[in-house]
């Protein structure tokens, strides 16, 4: 199902746009189509006239199957927030592209596709199992609000500044909390050994391996090798890991355990990572397993 989530939120799109020649049909009845081959009923028409350009965003609530048989592949009111859709060219000659185009904000319908064209041309799938038979992909569709480009890029930035202004608050609050007391390092570590290693620390081109569990701030886990039950092996310094691991790794020494607690600059800073929001401070739980030395670097 993600896939098939997934093709509206990118648009990864191309063809041909719209056509307004329109008649009525008996095939569906209450639907009228599209030359083009698009069916569309509106359920609810709005007094806003305001239409939808290329590059808009169409903030939407959406629901799509088939008919015959009968199957919902998709609800939007499953996610945790509205969809937002950018507008882009049909796929094909009466995809849900041309509907959209023909919608105002507080207009709600249904929409039914050419399944062939669907799977093959706009989901980029082969027939999930049982589809076979399906002539139509229907979409149900209430187009909640238009915002353009420039107005999501803004909405955006003005996330990102909060989050970022908010970091430094919920460290501290998570260091008061914890009764952490060492210093940091001059990059913002904060280095907690809870168990003494042994031998000499790592360098950088040494190969390591460990065991870690990654959590939020908050305490959600969102990454662990323990769970895997396989430990993670990486070159120290390659930047194949965040720059806080490369930096607080050296600093333990074999069979040891230490908590990082590594602000966002030294981890993925403004960049959505999963379940990681950008400007996240992470906390791990690292224990250093193994490390064998590199092989000199040549002058």
């Amino acid at each position: 199902m993600k896939k098939l989530m997934f093709f509206i939120a990118a648009g990864l799109l191309s063809g041909m746009f719209f056509s307004a020649c329109k008649h009525k049909t008996s095939e569906y009845p209450g639907f009228t189509k599209t030359n083009n081959g698009l069916y569309y009923k509106f359920f609810t028409k709005s007094k806003d006239t305001t239409s939808v350009k290329m590059g808009d965003y169409m903030v939407v609530s959406m629901k799509y199957g088939t008919i015959k048989p009968d199957s919902t592949m998709f609800n939007s009111a499953k996610l945790p927030k509205a969809m937002k859709i950018p507008m882009r060219s049909s796929a094909f000659k009466g995809d849900i592209y041309e509907g959209l185009a023909m919608m105002h904000p507080g207009d709600s319908a249904r929409f039914l596709c050419n399944a062939d064209s669907v799977f093959g041309k706009l989901f980029h799938m082969p027939r999930p199992k049982g589809l076979d038979s399906a002539k139509v992909v229907f979409f149900n569709i209430k187009l909640l609000e238009l915002k353009t480009a420039a107005q999501i890029k803004n909405e955006q930035n003005a996330k990102l500044e909060k989050l970022k202004n908010e970091e430094a608050t919920k460290r501290e609050a998570y260091l008061k909390d914890h009764k952490v007391k060492v210093k940091p390092t001059k990059d913002g570590i904060y280095f907690i050994s809870t168990k003494k290693g042994h031998g000499p620390h790592p360098k950088s081109g040494d190969k390591v391996k460990v065991q870690y569990t990654g959590t939020l701030l908050n305490g959600k886990k969102f990454d662990s090798s323990r769970d895997r039950k396989k430990p993670f092996e990486f070159v120290l310094g390659e930047g194949k890991v965040i720059k806080g691991w490369d930096e607080g790794i050296i600093m333990m020494r074999k069979g040891g355990r230490a908590t990082l607690i590594i602000p966002s600059e030294m981890a993925y800073g403004q960049r959505q990572m999963g379940p990681i929001a950008p400007y996240s401070t992470l906390v791990f739980d690292v224990e250093l397993l193994d490390f064998t030395k590199g092989s000199p670097k040549k002058k």
